[in-house]
């Protein structure tokens, strides 16, 4: 956090946890979003514009939303329910890290991960039910399937064959 009580760029990813491209990427599509000193150079960020940052990273970790689905959700107000603060960053140089009051990680980071496994063991469940549903219409069809083969058997079996003299004398297929 610089002396203005912005957080420069590469604090910005450390705190929300995103590379370089990622949050310029943020930065161009979500811009009306953003204040005026995030998309103003040199790019400053408040903790609101982290807040936002950590909302969409949240919504499309592992390609769940598309920037199309988290912009709708902003503009329908879902920020606002969103419970994410930024975690302190280190008052000192030399301790090189963040204050985490003890803990072994910051409290947000550990929200975010429960989150974010919420919504995996959610998805994983609904994929589970999707998988049985289409097994159960795998096994349909082989059963149509293994009824139209034989239908097809018996149509053959039934056709009427000349005797192989016939052919002989009269031509025909050898079948």
């Amino acid at each position: 956090m610089d002396t203005t009580g912005y957080y420069l760029p590469k604090d910005a990813q450390a705190l929300v946890g995103v590379s370089a491209s990622t949050l310029r990427n943020y930065t161009r599509d979500f811009e009306r979003w953003l204040t005026t000193e995030a998309t103003t150079t040199p790019r400053r960020f408040s903790d609101d514009d982290l807040k936002l940052f950590a909302f969409i990273r949240y919504r499309t970790a592992e390609k769940l939303d598309t920037i199309e689905k988290v912009q709708a959700a902003l503009d329908a107000g879902e920020l606002d329910a969103f419970d994410w603060q930024p975690p302190a960053m280190a008052t000192t140089a030399t301790e090189g890290v963040e204050d985490t009051g003890g803990a072994l990680v910051p409290l947000e980071s550990l929200r975010l991960a429960q989150s974010l496994l919420v919504e995996a063991q959610r998805r994983e469940a609904d994929a589970a039910g999707e998988n049985a549903e289409l097994r159960q219409r795998i096994e349909a069809l082989q059963k149509d399937l293994g009824r139209a083969e034989g239908e097809l058997a018996a149509v053959k079996a039934g056709r009427y064959r000349a005797p192989r003299w016939w052919r002989a004398v009269f031509g025909g297929r050898e079948d």
